[in-house]
């Protein structure tokens, strides 16, 4: 009987420590391997597709709005505007000042409304919609792209632009007044 019972308790008790032990493993392991394989996953899936939605993203945003709204805007704003200014107020104005002033105020002017209108735009336009898809997309991806796709796009651009702006405005300008000056002149001397 003793041994019966004997043979039953420890029979039972280690039936109860292995299925106790085996438990405590199986959950050990299987949390650790769970959160390993979770911390993994979240880590490949998070950084693929921010790489992948970034990439794809930023970049056709960037083409999209960045080129569109930029070259548009640039076409529509600055083209239509300067030009209408410059046929309005340039025309009228300009003629009117150079014959009493001369070329110091329209240098100082141009200098003025051009070169701030250029700033004010780009920090208006520009400087908004960056921020704005910055804090909507995240900042590690953007400031990646930035560096590779932005900077150059946008410096060659901006180069580019205010390049050919500056210039054709300066060039137009400055022949224009030249023109009206020596007729100011030539009026004058022969007076």
């Amino acid at each position: 009987m003793m041994k019966m019972i004997e043979m039953m308790t420890i029979t039972m008790m280690m039936k109860m420590i292995e299925m106790m032990t085996i438990t405590m493993m199986m959950k050990m392991i299987e949390m650790k391997t769970i959160t390993m394989m979770m911390k993994m996953i979240e880590m490949m899936t998070i950084t693929m597709i921010m790489k992948m939605i970034g990439m794809m993203t930023i970049t056709m945003i960037m083409k999209m709005i960045g080129m569109m709204t930029i070259t548009m805007i640039m076409k529509m704003i600055g083209m239509i505007t300067i030009t209408m200014i410059m046929k309005m107020i340039g025309m009228m104005t300009i003629t009117m000042i150079m014959k009493m002033i001369g070329m110091t105020t329209i240098t100082m002017m141009m200098k003025m409304i051009g070169v701030m209108t250029i700033t004010m735009i780009m920090k208006m336009i520009g400087m908004m919609t960056i921020t704005m898809i910055m804090k909507m997309i995240g900042m590690m991806t953007i400031t990646m792209i930035m560096k590779m796709i932005g900077m150059m796009t946008i410096t060659m651009m901006m180069k580019t632009i205010e390049m050919m702006t500056i210039t054709m405005m300066m060039k137009t300008i400055v022949i224009y007044t030249i023109t009206m000056m020596m007729k100011t002149i030539e009026m004058v001397t022969s007076q």
